[in-house]
């Protein structure tokens, strides 16, 4: 038996398939963006002077085009003050406006790379105070928990003060203006004065 070619799978016609399909994916390839997708995301906290960071609720973060200023996206920090906003890999500035009702200054954060992930915490602190925060290391460069960080003016005095965590790190708030870092270490530990 003879066997019939089936409709449409002519040569001339498989040579159009084949040339519509090439041209669709030119078509997509020139005019369709590529651009990957990216995650900004982080946690917002205020803090006031000599207090601790507490969670920001509410606060408003605006990811920004630095050449045109133009908004790419917004997020809404959650109950536990985190965010995340989806952006195309690229560079940005991110702007951080507290919750309604606080006392806190905007920041904006400047030329931020994200390419696939970026996490940005910020701490927001009242008008007129700035934040110092850091790690405490040991001489061996391990992290120092429960060690006591301090400033206050060269001639005496303390202006804010804070206890290092487990991995090390302190926060504090003080009033712009020239300080001395003291750190004491915990009991028994070598390479820091005692407490």
């Amino acid at each position: 038996m003879g066997s019939a070619p089936l409709l449409g799978t002519t040569p001339g016609r498989r040579r159009l398939g084949a040339l519509l399909v090439l041209l669709v994916l030119a078509v997509f390839a020139i005019g369709g963006s590529t651009a990957t997708a990216a995650t900004l995301f982080g946690a917002v906290s205020t803090q006031m002077a000599g207090g601790a960071p507490a969670p920001a609720a509410g606060a408003l973060v605006t990811v920004l085009d630095p050449s045109t200023d133009a908004t790419v996206a917004l997020a809404t920090t959650g109950m536990d003050g985190t965010y995340s906003a989806v952006v195309p890999d690229g560079t940005y500035d991110v702007r951080f406006d507290p919750p309604s009702g606080g006392d806190f200054a905007p920041t904006t954060v400047g030329g931020i790379a994200v390419a696939s992930s970026k996490r940005l915490d910020v701490v927001l602190v009242p008008a007129g105070l700035a934040r110092l925060s850091g790690v405490v290391r040991d001489a061996d460069g391990a992290p120092v928990a429960g060690a006591l960080v301090y400033v206050g003016p060269s001639n005496g005095g303390n202006v804010g003060q804070a206890t290092t965590g487990a991995d090390g790190s302190y926060s504090l708030t003080a009033a712009p203006g020239e300080y001395r870092l003291f750190v004491a270490g915990p009991a028994g530990r070598p390479g820091l004065p005692e407490t």
